[in-house]
């Protein structure tokens, strides 16, 4: 796939949307809350991670679909956080200042 321009985003909106929406269905199928996130490289479409809400499965009070998704990710260099785009299948809640802390270039 060639790269995208800065500007042209369909492709990486795309990728990660129809990655985030198969996360939410999985959550709801586990009887979660239906939200999914993925991290997205903007160049490539590549999804680093993807995960989603499991605050009811495990009880847990930082499973959110976009935390789930870094946590997929795994550690990666920062360089990798600043060329990629988290990708949610609802709002952003407040937990997505963790992309402030991973410094990834849109969230």
């Amino acid at each position: 796939m060639p790269a995208a321009s800065p500007l042209d985003r369909e492709g990486l909106i795309y990728e990660g949307l129809r990655e985030a929406l198969k996360q939410a269905r999985k959550s709801y199928s586990e009887g979660g809350v239906p939200i999914g996130g993925a991290l997205v490289i903007n160049s490539s479409h590549k999804i680093l991670g993807a995960g989603h809400n499991q605050r009811i499965q495990k009880s847990s009070p930082i499973l959110h679909g976009e935390t789930a998704a870094l946590e997929d990710a795994g550690r990666l260099p920062a360089d990798v956080y600043r060329q990629a785009t988290m990708v949610c299948a609802t709002s952003y809640c407040k937990c997505i200042f963790s992309g402030d802390t991973f410094h990834s270039s849109r969230h």
